[in-house]
């Protein structure tokens, strides 16, 4: 009884369901009834109207969501293309900074190279610094003879040579720091333009819009799905920057290098300038020395010529001296050693021709005399005279040593002084 009763109830309660659906049903077809009736009326009211003017509108509608679309695709191969272009640049730039930080390697290398080179020109125009003073110092106290002054002479070219090479060690060495200053130069231009490009990679890096696609419906609007592309990835991004700041810091690096060398050569130009004012002084003053021993050599063969000549005079005045006055000739005695009278009268006649002739001889020996008398007390001035020149040839060349030993020290007080100004600037 009891399973009767229910399903009895449930009976009831499906035929209550089922009376419901049908009042909802009812309803519904109520509803669609009406609806039926309202699209009849609009059927008749758009049968009254223009069909054509609405159609046309319709197919101008049709016509703009068409180039809408077309033209929406032509913005995502736009778009496309120039995320490609930009994912292409981004690889290229990521190439230039490693070409970039290879050439800042490279030109820390050659900076590195023409600073050992500076400082072994340094090391060398000490050592020639030294030298050279040394050399001023024996040219100072004068050159004793030719040999030494030819020796002296090989000596300032060997240090014109080797003057020479240093001058083309620095002149080497300034190329080098040129060429470093330019790849600096460069890889900073580099730095520059590469931040641009990635700050314009990352300005033109948002997604793009979202692109219609075309789905028309049965009473004509258009519905635009739209697509949203890939998100960039920031890892390239901070590793370039990365690479950027360390570029940076070695550029950074390199023009503090680049500085300190410049003042190094340029300290390096003040001394080889230095140098070769030093050297022209002990070129000028080896030319003096060989002026100085040309002139001695020129005094001392007209001292020995003018010895010869002494000595020859006095030879002469000698022999003259030794000679004796020749004897008068008298005529022979008459008979029985008596002379005539006519032998008396000749023997007159020679004798005072003898006496003449002996005063004559007597007058011309003491003029003789006197002649070699002068003429010693003249080459005895003569000698005087070249002693004089000789005092003054060694007056001129302690002098011309004097402004050569303080030439040096004058130098280096224009060095000190230059550097001064420079440590105060």
């Amino acid at each position: 009884m009891t399973s009767i009763a229910d399903e009895k109830n449930a009976l009831r309660a499906e035929l209550y369901a089922a009376r419901r659906s049908v009042g909802t049903l009812e309803q519904s077809l109520s509803k669609v009834t009406e609806e039926r009736d309202g699209l009849a009326q609009k059927l008749l009211h758009l049968q009254s109207l223009d069909r054509t003017g609405e159609v046309q509108q319709l197919q101008a509608a049709l016509k703009a969501e068409s180039d809408a679309k077309k033209s929406a695709e032509e913005a995502l191969q736009k778009i496309t293309l120039e995320r490609q272009r930009l994912q292409r640049a981004r690889d290229e730039l990521a190439t230039n900074l490693l070409a970039a930080q290879q050439r800042a390697q490279e030109a820390e290398e050659d900076q590195q190279r023409a600073e050992e080179q500076t400082a072994a020109a340094i090391a060398e125009l000490r050592a020639l610094q030294t030298r050279l003073s040394a050399e001023a110092a024996e040219h100072s106290r004068g050159i004793e003879n030719d040999a030494s002054s030819n020796g002296s002479s090989r000596d300032l070219e060997v240090e014109r040579s080797r003057n020479a090479v240093l001058a083309a060690a620095l002149s080497s060495a300034k190329a080098e720091r040129k060429h470093a200053q330019a790849e600096a130069a460069a890889a900073r231009q580099l730095v520059l333009q590469l931040e641009q490009q990635l700050q314009m990679a990352n300005s033109a890096g948002p997604p793009p819009p979202r692109l219609p696609d075309s789905s028309v419906t049965s009473n004509g609007p258009v519905s635009v799905a739209q697509s949203e592309p890939p998100q960039d990835d920031a890892t390239d991004t901070e590793a370039m920057a990365k690479q950027i700041a360390t570029l940076r810091r070695q550029v950074m690096q390199l023009k503090t290098s680049r500085d300190k060398l410049l003042s190094e050569l340029d300290i390096q130009f003040i001394e080889a300038e230095r140098l070769g004012n030093e050297s022209n002084a002990l070129s000028q003053a080896l030319q003096e020395q060989r002026e100085a021993a040309g002139t001695w050599e020129r005094q001392a063969q007209e001292a020995c010529a003018q010895l010869e000549r002494l000595k020859d005079l006095l030879e002469e005045s000698a022999q003259w001296r030794r000679e004796p006055p020749t004897p008068p000739s008298r005529s022979e005695p008459g008979e029985n050693g008596v002379p005539t009278s006519g032998e008396q009268d000749s023997t007159t006649e020679g004798d005072k021709a003898e006496a003449d002739k002996q005063y004559i001889q007597a007058h011309i020996l003491d003029m003789e005399q006197r002649l070699m008398q002068e003429s010693t007390r003249s080459a005895a001035l003569d000698l005087q005279v070249r002693a004089l020149c000789a005092e003054l040839h060694r007056a001129a060349h302690a002098t011309a040593g004097l402004g050569r030993s303080v030439l040096p020290a004058l130098n280096g007080i224009e060095s000190r002084l230059s550097q001064a100004l420079s440590a105060g600037r």
